[in-house]
């Protein structure tokens, strides 16, 4: 089992880069200031990938990376959280579809907590938005709720 593994078994903080910060920006790879930080949420049992800032081109190796890592160490599913993203750029939309579908191949799940008003319009305006569970509450006692068109 290695660290990423581990953390995520354990319940601890796992970043893309290890660091002693409590979140790491990924810019030093993509020149694009995007951050994430993946960890697990005892009260849901989920794998939670919080992203923030803003997810472009620059951003989509290292987004679709970790999204497929943090779905594989995890049991159930992931939850994504959007609530502080302020640039969600179209291509990032296949990458949530793309893990989506990798999701529903191994019986696990792919939901998205309090989708920023931009990611909101940007998964609306392309009509994936139904695909998904989403919440309102990006805390880790969120429930997850279809979204009312998909009822």
């Amino acid at each position: 089992m290695d660290a990423r593994e581990k953390a995520v078994a354990t319940g601890h903080a796992w970043m893309t880069q290890p660091s002693t910060q409590p979140e790491k920006s990924v810019s030093d790879l993509v020149s694009s200031p995007c951050l994430m930080r993946i960890y697990s949420d005892p009260q849901t049992e989920e794998t939670v990938v919080a992203l923030r800032g803003e997810i472009d081109y620059g951003c989509e190796e290292t987004l679709e990376t970790s999204l497929n890592s943090a779905l594989s160490c995890s049991d159930r599913g992931i939850a994504i959280d959007l609530s502080k993203v302020s640039f969600w750029a179209c291509s990032s939309v296949k990458i949530l579809l793309a893990v989506r579908q990798l999701a529903l191949r191994h019986g696990k799940t792919v939901s998205l907590r309090a989708p920023s008003p931009i990611v909101h319009r940007v998964l609306e305006l392309s009509g994936t938005l139904r695909l998904f569970a989403t919440s309102t509450d990006p805390g880790p006692a969120a429930r997850l709720l279809p979204h009312p068109s998909a009822r």
